[in-house]
Formats: C-alpha cells, sequence, structure tokens
C-alpha cells in the first residue's frame, strides 16, 4: 500500500517492526497458554531493506524463558517478577524473478504472563540455538 512505503519505494521499518511484533505476541500466547503482556522490544537490527512487491516471511520462535521470581527494588522492596516469554522473530526476503532469498530483519521481544503461575523451560537445540539464546541473555 503506498502509505506503507518511503520515497524510495521501501517497506517502513514501523510496518515491519508491528507485523514482528503481532507475530511474536501471538508466538508467546500459543505457547504459554496465557494471555501475554508487552515488557519490552530487546533489539532489532534492520540488516537489509524490504522493497515494495518482495515477499516477505516472518517467523517467530521462543528463545527462552524465565520463571517466577523475586528481585529487590531498591536494595529494600522485594517485588516478584511474573513468568517471561523471550521471542525472536526473523524476516525474509524473496525475490523470485531474481531466484534469491536473504535474512532481512531480526526482532526481539519480552512478554510477561502476569496470569500464570509457571512457564516451560525453552532449552536449546543446538549449538547456534545455544548462542542465539546467550546473546539474547546479555
Amino acid at each position: 500500500m503506498p502509505q506503507h512505503r518511503n520515497t524510495m519505494n521501501r517497506i517502513f521499518g514501523g510496518l515491519l517492526m508491528r507485523r514482528a511484533y503481532e507475530i511474536a505476541f501471538a508466538c508467546s500466547y500459543a505457547f504459554a497458554g496465557s494471555r501475554p503482556q508487552f515488557v519490552d522490544v530487546d533489539r532489532v537490527d534492520f540488516l537489509a531493506p524490504v522493497e515494495v512487491g518482495d515477499l516477505l516471511h516472518l517467523e517467530a520462535e521462543v528463545l527462552h524463558t524465565s520463571g517466577r521470581r523475586e528481585v529487590r527494588k531498591g536494595g529494600w522492596e522485594k517485588v516478584v517478577r511474573a513468568p517471561e516469554v523471550h521471542v525472536e522473530v526473523t524476516a525474509t526476503v524473496t525475490r523470485p524473478e531474481e531466484v534469491r532469498t536473504h535474512l532481512s530483519n531480526t526482532f526481539a521481544f519480552s512478554f510477561a504472563l502476569p496470569d500464570a503461575d509457571s512457564v516451560r523451560r525453552v532449552l536449546p537445540g543446538s549449538l547456534d540455538d545455544a548462542r542465539r539464546m546467550v546473546a539474547r541473555a546479555r
């Protein structure tokens, strides 16, 4: 749509972020079985532009979770934090006329689960998954 592109005929980054957020929310909700509450955007990497007419594929995955825990606020007050789900969304662009696909963006979001007492633990399935999980936790 014309309102989603800039003068260079590229998709606005804000639209990509919104779509990434929507799929991250759905992924978190489906994974936890409890309505998530947005906490923050942990990271956004704009690696390559998305042109109008490109085929965009968004994929979300739970990188890791953290359970309900107590933290000290200001060293005095105990605060109980809800379990959290940390989701990474990758956006890939396919250009059929060039027979080419490439990574265009990555996004990382955190969601709290205020109505949940616990959340399933996520373990890395490969060394690459472990590296991404550690990088995300920093």
